[in-house]
């Protein structure tokens, strides 16, 4: 795991942007907005639960472990979302 984030949240206007980069539409509408940790933005599924963590680039996934945003590969973040 590298390049550890610690920020607090903040909640905005919602920025669909990088999850539409990554999934298809009908994927998206399976997610819930939930704010922002500094250049992350975070979506819960509304099935699993879990979260998929997008840097606003559409191109860097998180996973938050232990109080911190550690950067993961796309397969792995869409992996632990879905399952």
């Amino acid at each position: 795991m590298t390049n550890p984030v610690k920020d607090a949240i903040s909640i905005d206007e919602p920025n669909w942007a990088p999850l539409e980069m990554v999934l298809c539409r009908t994927e998206c509408e399976d997610y819930m907005y939930m704010g922002r940790v500094g250049e992350i933005e975070l979506y819960k599924h509304r099935f699993t639960r879990r979260y998929l963590n997008i840097h606003r680039d559409g191109q860097r996934f998180y996973r938050y472990l232990d109080g911190s945003y550690f950067e993961i590969s796309r397969s792995e973040a869409l992996g632990h979302v879905r399952n």
